[in-house]
Formats: structure tokens, C-alpha cells, sequence
């Protein structure tokens, strides 16, 4: 509950609140970008860490590798929220390289989402298209671990059974308040 009541104030103290929009939508910050992928990350680490050290991993990719190994996520999830951060990384890469600055907004206009896909080697539509649903789907992920919504409840719970510990623990989360 803290962790989410953190990710809210954060939201709201940037202004990122509201429905996903792709125009001027911020692909670090925003619902369903990069920190979302890593706050969940860290979250599950944190819980799980203490009792088991080999968790303990900086890099986001490694460490949704390393959850689903021990048994604290399913490998559909690492592997979703995997893909889901290294194209979130392309866009916001390609957002730099067109602007030559620090920047995590998507374009906020049509002429900067063609320029966009053009970087990216794919028609606006298909971008846009790619966009929404993987910043929908990281969204509706984490939103089901920190809330537990009854959509989201099972990706959290249906673990490998590797990790007795881990799957006794897990499956109980679902019905936390």
C-alpha cells in the first residue's frame, strides 16, 4: 500500500495522472512507461529480497529475470514487462535522438509521430498502435500487483512452484486489502 500510494503521489506531483494519451505522453513517468516496469520491479525485490539475496539485482531486466526464476513471478510476466521496458527504452531513445535533448515525451503533434516512425521503421498507425498496448499492458499489469484487480489477481499468484516459500506467500496477496 505504501508503494502504491507512492507511485500515486508521483503522479499527481507530475501531473501524469488521467487516461493514457499518446500525445505529449511521458514514456518514463507516465501510466505504463519505464518507471512503472521498474517500480514494480524494486517493489517485488523488496518484498522478496530480504529472505533471499540472489534478488538483488540494479538492472530492471535482469532483476524480472531473476523474480520469475525463484519463483515470485510468472515468466509470462518477466517476459512481457521484459519486452515491454527494452521498447519503451527504443522509443525514448529515438525521442532523444530527435529533439538532441533529455527528453521522454512522446511527440504532441502528427507531424513529430511520423518523424517518429520513420526513426522507428514502421507506419504512425502501427506505432501508435504498438504504443497504446504495451503502455496499456504494463499499465493493467502493475496495476493488478499493487491493487489486485480481479483481471490482474492470478498473474501474481501462479507461480512455478520452484520456490515453496515464495509460492506460500504469493498466493496470499490477492486477498491482501
Amino acid at each position: 500500500e505504501d508503494a502504491h500510494n507512492m507511485r500515486l503521489a508521483i503522479r499527481n506531483h507530475k501531473g501524469l495522472g488521467g487516461p493514457i494519451t499518446l500525445e505529449g505522453h511521458n514514456m518514463k513517468l507516465g501510466r505504463g512507461g519505464i518507471r512503472e516496469i521498474e517500480f514494480f520491479t524494486q517493489t517485488r525485490q523488496l518484498i522478496s529480497g530480504g529472505r533471499d539475496a540472489s534478488l538483488r539485482e540494479r538492472a530492471t531486466v535482469c532483476g524480472l529475470s531473476k523474480l520469475a526464476t525463484r519463483g515470485w513471478i510468472t515468466k509470462d510476466v518477466a517476459h512481457t514487462l521484459s519486452t515491454h521496458y527494452r521498447a519503451h527504452r527504443i522509443i525514448e531513445h529515438r525521442l532523444q535522438m530527435m529533439h538532441d535533448a533529455q527528453t521522454h515525451s512522446l511527440p504532441s503533434s502528427g507531424e513529430g509521430f511520423v518523424r517518429l516512425a520513420c526513426l522507428m521503421d514502421r507506419s504512425e498507425a502501427d506505432l501508435r498502435n504498438e504504443i497504446r498496448n504495451r503502455l496499456e499492458s504494463v499499465n493493467e499489469l502493475i496495476e493488478g500487483f499493487f491493487v489486485g484487480t480481479p483481471n490482474n489477481a492470478g498473474a501474481f499468484s501462479e507461480v512455478d512452484g520452484s520456490n515453496e516459500g515464495a509460492e506460500n506467500i504469493v498466493v496470499g496477496w490477492p486477498a491482501y486489502p
